[in-house]
């Protein structure tokens, strides 16, 4: 994606997250939440292409979805806007410390 912003308003490099076809269409298969909340705050790419170091191309994104070997575009966002989306509070995050185990009996 490109923008023409101020460079006082521009975004530093590297927060940008490329979701890729495969990726998109596991997470919309699996979790479609999920999946919806992410491409809420993300936009679909549709003109990637995939090329070897020589430059010959592998494949184009466009081609891939049209011909069905792909469900879904790419999809781009910004990583805080990503975390934003799919905040969990009752999950363990990296680095806590486990203060308390209980015993619980499994239903049934």
């Amino acid at each position: 994606a490109l923008e023409r912003r101020p460079f006082e308003l521009a975004s530093p490099p590297g927060l940008n997250v490329l979701l890729n076809h495969n990726g998109c269409a596991a997470l919309a298969d699996t979790d479609p939440e999920l999946m919806a909340a992410i491409r809420a705050v993300g936009f679909e790419v549709r003109n990637w292409s995939a090329r070897t170091m020589a430059g010959d191309v592998l494949y184009h994104l466009e081609d891939v979805v049209r011909d069905g070997r792909a469900d879904e575009p790419c999809l781009v966002a910004r990583w805080d806007r990503i975390h934003a989306a799919t905040r969990c509070d009752d999950l363990v995050e990296y680095g806590a410390a486990v203060e308390r185990v209980d015993d619980v009996a499994a239903p049934g």
